[in-house]
């Protein structure tokens, strides 16, 4: 698919001229150490080496990642990376490279090391083959087909699945160890495929309909179909097995090139267009119900020719492969986009890149919006200010399709270099705009942006019979009043909560409570203006009739026992009316709790926490 990417050997052959040039300056070579697509190699220790053992370059480790960036002095015309992971694999893995030109990137994976290791092996037995040669023995080994590179193998597991070899490589002591025993089946023609077992079952296509419960997983589904083939010639593209969407190539199929896709890929690309078509539905409907289209109104144009694009484009999917008119169709569309899209790209990111001005960027504001209309910010919050940056990383993903539909139009102006560097700039947009984002409230709590204390919203289970803090009550000397009072424990300030995050949750005071209603006008019960405005679980709150317990306010007595009895006043939820005592339990003797409670143990428990230096939720306030 990358012409110009590198793992077992070179892109195409370089010139002498070029050769000569490499040979004379210094060079940076790019390197991607992987698995495979979803397992890169991080934190591993890089190095190239000449022919001779000569170490060319090294020092460098991986990103997290897999890229590295390595700056060598000289680079000859055949040369070797080895990537060697920090954690102990047993072995290391290389990629063969020939006549290296400056800008491609080297794969560095299980495959390209099997290819090596081949070459070697005839090597030893006296039985020299070429770096090709070998490669089509470990392709036929491994089951991958002859169109596949190496960037095809990082997109897609259905061939070769990294985290099966890596299995079968521990089971084995180690890479080297099992490489051993696949070169030797590689030598005697034998067969010993890793694809994924999962991605081979959907062979027939991939689920686009399925995707939409997931924004995330659609849109990335879409950058990489296209990447997929976006370096590949039509008839490369025309002639693959399906089962992956060839994404990007209907105008150059239909009336613009000599070659067509078949029935299964059209299917395959209208199935791509109508998910993307129905996601941008469902996120319009978001950011409508969110309050946001007034917000996102300044990119109406941007939109509307996008749009306009991606209808035609649909259109002409669908239009019959004999209709004679579809070529002088596909030419309009050509020229439309043309005329209106090339600089989208560049237009968009200007409105949604996080260096433009925080006033300007799109997500922010939205998250600004959020948290300064309404009074709590919970998950719900975080994920409407979430479909604002998905509406338009949707959007970005169809002017992708759109634009690689035009580049591939036009083969002799783009070529597939400059289509893969367009495409990739697109989706780092993307990625980069979700720097935009902040954390979302974790699901159960909400946050009050007045004080921006963070309270549960629910709890789960029984929270006096999974909690003991209501007895940690001590008998505690007062110094002011050279008294003894009785109070909650230090120990009992902080505290988990079954099935909510955090574990420094406190019991509130009577003033934390009063601020938490301070908004509500007193209408109603102020129990109900919690569960509509925060949020908060409705049984939970009524679980004492709206009262609460509260962090402050003991009181003591003498039971029918003779023994200490202590009162833990609570907070009415009902009206806002001082706080009033009621029974918790019975203290037989200091130090030790009687273990039953008063029928006032069913009132409700309202927890709440600081949130911590950093833990922000939202753009812009004090708070946030």
């Amino acid at each position: 698919m990358i012409a110009a990417s590198v793992g077992l050997l070179a892109a195409a052959p370089a010139s002498a001229a070029q050769r000569q040039e490499a040979a004379a300056k210094p060079g940076i070579i790019a390197v991607w150490a992987l698995a495979d697509g979803d397992t890169p190699l991080s934190g591993a220790h890089v190095r190239v080496v000449a022919g001779d053992g000569r170490v060319l370059g090294a020092g460098e480790r991986t990103a997290p990642t897999g890229t590295a960036l390595i700056e060598t002095k000289r680079l000859p015309a055949t040369f070797t990376v080895e990537v060697t992971p920090r954690t102990s694999l047993g072995g290391s893995f290389r990629a063969v490279v020939h006549h290296y030109a400056s800008g491609t990137v080297v794969y560095v994976d299980p495959v390209t090391t099997l290819v090596a290791d081949v070459v070697a092996a005839h090597r030893h037995e006296g039985q020299p083959v070429s770096v090709a040669d070998a490669h089509r023995e470990v392709y036929r080994l491994l089951g991958i087909p002859d169109w596949q590179n190496q960037a095809d193998l990082s997109y897609s597991d259905r061939y070769f699945d990294g985290d099966a070899y890596l299995r079968d490589a521990h089971h084995a002591g180690g890479v080297a160890a099992l490489n051993h025993a696949l070169v030797r089946d590689a030598l005697h023609d034998h067969h010993h495929g890793f694809p994924d077992e999962t991605e081979a079952a959907r062979a027939a296509g991939i689920d686009w309909l399925g995707l939409l419960t997931n924004p995330t997983k659609l849109i990335a589904q879409a950058f990489k179909s296209l990447t997929l083939y976006a370096g590949q010639t039509l008839a490369t593209v025309a002639s693959h097995k399906a089962g992956d969407t060839v994404l990007g190539w209907v105008l150059a199929a239909f009336g613009l090139g000599e070659e067509e896709l078949d029935n299964q890929d059209m299917e395959e690309v209208k199935q791509a267009l109508d998910a993307l078509g129905k996601q941008l539905t469902q996120l319009q409907g978001r950011v409508e119900l969110a309050g946001f289209s007034n917000l996102v109104h300044q990119t109406d144009r941007s939109i509307g020719e996008i749009d306009h694009a991606s209808t035609d484009l649909a259109y002409l999917a669908n239009t019959p492969a004999d209709d004679p008119r579809k070529a002088h169709f596909a030419q309009t569309l050509v020229d439309y986009i043309g005329a209106h899209l090339l600089d989208e790209p560049e237009i968009l990111n200007q409105d949604l890149g996080t260096a433009v001005p925080l006033a300007d960027n799109l997500i922010k504001s939205a998250s600004r919006v959020v948290s300064t209309r309404d009074r709590f910010f919970d998950v719900e919050s975080s994920e409407e200010v979430r479909s604002v940056y998905d509406y338009f990383a949707a959007y970005q993903a169809k002017l992708a399709l759109l634009l690689t539909e035009y580049y591939h139009a036009k083969p002799d102006t783009y070529s597939p270099a400059i289509v893969q560097a367009k495409l990739a700039q697109i989706e780092s947009n993307v990625t980069a705009q979700a720097a935009s984002l902040k954390p979302p409230v974790p699901a159960g709590t909400v946050v009050d942006t007045k004080t921006g204390l963070m309270w549960m919203q629910r709890i789960d289970g029984s929270p006096l019979r999974s909690l003991s803090s209501l007895l940690d009550i001590e008998y505690h000397h007062h110094p002011d009043r050279d008294s003894y009072i009785w109070r909650l424990k230090k120990a009992a300030t902080s505290t988990s909560l079954p099935g909510l995050p955090f574990d420094d949750w406190g019991m509130p005071s009577q003033e934390e409570l009063h601020t938490l209603l301070s908004s509500w006008n007193h209408s109603g019960v102020g129990g109900d203006y919690l569960v509509r405005e925060a949020h908060m679980s409705k049984p939970m709150l009524d679980a004492g009739t709206n009262h609460v317990f509260m962090r402050d306010g003991f009181s003591t007595g003498s039971s029918v026992f003779g023994a200490p009895l202590f009162y833990y006043n609570l907070y009415s939820l009902k009206d806002d009316v001082k706080a009033t005592p009621g029974t918790v339990g019975v203290k037989a003797k200091l130090g030790s709790t009687v273990g039953f409670f008063t029928a006032d143990h069913s009132q409700a428990i309202l927890f709440k926490r600081e949130r911590a230096q950093g833990e922000d939720y939202w753009w812009g306030g004090t708070t946030g």
